[in-house]
């Protein structure tokens, strides 16, 4: 079933389907809107990281989901990546990421955590941390290698 306007432009369809298309005569899903749409409200439910609740035509595994109370997860690939909640930006990986300014960052390794805290100039890891890889502070101020060998001034370890 069609509806048009007085010039006999589509205005929308309800396929046989029961789908309503506004923009196309051809609706593939419950709703299938070709332009801009706008809403005061949208509301979804049953939202996973597989399966995010705002997601990307053709890339159906990543978007946007709710995690928890007031907490918005982002997906890639079905698999949880990042959380934003009050006060908090939470990430499984940071890598190549630089923060400036008076940031603050504490990853934790689950037994521990490794604090960056650029406001003081700090760098904290607390005793039950485990830091694995080189890990260098400053220019070459503060240096570990995958070894445990310590330099200070110096990455240039026997």
């Amino acid at each position: 079933m069609r509806f048009r306007n007085n010039s006999g432009t589509d205005l929308f369809t309800i396929a046989s389907t029961g789908n309503v298309g506004i923009g196309t005569t051809n609706p593939q899903t419950k709703l299938s809107v070709v332009g801009t749409a706008s809403a005061s409200f949208f509301y979804v439910s049953g939202q996973t990281a597989a399966l995010p609740g705002y997601t990307f035509s053709g890339d159906t595994d990543t978007g946007i989901y709710r995690v928890d109370t007031n907490t918005l997860g982002i997906s890639a690939n079905g698999i949880h990546a990042a959380s934003i909640s009050t006060g908090a930006i939470e990430a499984t990986t940071f890598k190549g990421t630089t923060f400036t300014g008076d940031a603050g960052v504490t990853l934790n390794t689950g037994s521990g955590d490794l604090t960056i805290d650029a406001n003081s100039n700090n760098v904290l890891i607390s005793a039950n941390a485990s830091v694995s890889g080189a890990f260098e502070v400053g220019s070459n101020i503060f240096y570990v290698s995958t070894g445990g060998n310590v330099g200070i001034g110096t990455q240039a370890l026997s």
